[in-house]
């Protein structure tokens, strides 16, 4: 089966977070991430595939064979992938999974900062991120890259502060602040909620208000920049967190 039109516009639009929206559907790139997909029973609605790849695919989704010129055309990778599948959003009105911790993302705009904090969830065991309405769109194709594959693992749900915090009562806040008391004295709970702010104008307001505890990463006294990157802050935090809860033998 080729390629219709139909499809490659689809593909196009589906560059856009709107259309994303609007379909319900984003785009999985590479052999990888399209087998795990495949064998993760995420709804997958038709894959694009190079004729090497269609002949050995043992699938009963709908397989469009294209050329690798054809590919190039229809790719956002850098070089054109094997293969790549147009999938389902997951429903927004699934069960949040059951987890010690979440990370809740508030304004987070860069796809690539967003992509590389749901990798370090992943590493470090947490089920879910609770991305602020204005959070970029998790199903941009940068961010699915830069999760590494984590999209498979964690879910990525959207919401406002107050939702979140009604919906996870027994769960403390925990706001990432400059003027917060330094992590490295700072006495974790054992549930929570670690709040990530915008990359230029952290945390707002009402996430602040709402939050029980406030901590910082304190900058060395030699040290000149004004601020860590939001992914960078976060990997720092988790690794103290999982550092204090890890489980003894």
């Amino acid at each position: 089966m080729e390629l219709s039109k139909a499809k490659k516009n689809l593909l196009m639009n589906l560059r856009k977070a709107r259309y994303r929206k609007k379909h319900g559907l984003f785009v999985v790139e590479g052999d990888k991430l399209v087998r795990e997909v495949l064998a993760g029973g995420w709804k997958v609605e038709w894959l694009a595939a190079l004729p090497r790849w269609a002949e050995g695919a043992r699938t009963d989704v709908p397989v469009s064979v294209v050329s690798e010129r054809q590919m190039k055309t229809i790719t956002q990778m850098a070089s054109p992938p094997p293969v790549l599948a147009v999938v389902h959003i997951p429903s927004g009105r699934a069960a949040l999974p059951a987890s010690d911790w979440y990370l809740y993302l508030d304004g987070i705009r860069d796809p690539g900062n967003l992509g590389t904090i749901w990798r370090i969830a992943d590493w470090f065991g947490i089920r879910a991120i609770l991305c602020s309405p204005d959070t970029a769109d998790p199903w941009n194709p940068k961010a699915l890259q830069a999760s590494m594959g984590a999209f498979l693992r964690v879910r990525a749900v959207e919401g406002e502060a107050g939702h979140w915090k009604a919906t996870l009562p027994d769960h403390v806040w925990v706001a990432a602040d400059m003027e917060g008391v330094p992590v490295s004295g700072f006495a974790w709970p054992q549930k929570g909620v670690l709040a990530i702010g915008n990359e230029g104008r952290g945390l707002r307001p009402e996430v602040l208000n709402l939050s029980n505890e406030r901590i910082t990463i304190p900058r060395h006294p030699a040290g000149g920049a004004e601020s860590l990157n939001a992914a960078v802050a976060t990997g720092i935090l988790c690794a103290s967190l999982r550092q204090v809860l890890a489980p003894r033998g």
